[in-house]
């Protein structure tokens, strides 16, 4: 597949940019890299591997066949929260790239940047807090889809 560069660039950029800037500026001061307490080390790196894109790459390809545990509104809200792709906006599509951040989020969900991310989904009313509402609407949509 020649696009394979293409799409290894983006895996890497949105997991690096996911941890290393989740103010979304769109850019990673090396200055406060330089400074910050803990430095990533070798281990932190194993999300980059082949394997893991391999395995992204082709969730997303089958991602419309995929009958997955995510429920249609933590779904709409991801999709909420990202830049969509399309002509028709009944119809947006999710790129690589935001694809790619939601498996990050899922994946490194320990993660500070991961949490905050996920919290972005969570907040239905987008008012930078969570409510009793919001908390007991999106459990209460994952005990009943796992019934």
């Amino acid at each position: 597949m020649k696009d394979t560069p293409y799409y290894y660039a983006i895996f890497v950029e949105r997991y690096v940019f996911l941890h290393l800037d989740p103010q979304r500026s769109g850019k990673v001061s090396i200055q406060s890299q330089e400074n910050a307490e803990q430095t990533w080390d070798l281990s932190q790196l194993s999300w980059c591997s082949v394997n893991n894109f391999w395995r992204i790459l082709e969730q997303f390809r089958h991602c419309d066949r995929d009958c997955g545990a995510f429920t249609p509104l933590f779904l709409e809200r991801v999709f909420a929260t990202q830049m969509l792709y399309g002509d028709d906006p009944k119809a947006m599509e999710m790129d690589f790239r935001g694809f790619v951040e939601l498996d990050a989020a899922v994946n490194t969900r320990k993660e500070t940047a991961a949490i905050r991310w996920l919290f972005r989904v969570l907040d239905l009313k987008d008012d930078g807090f969570l409510d009793r509402d919001e908390i007991r609407m999106m459990v209460g949509l994952n005990y009943a889809i796992t019934l």
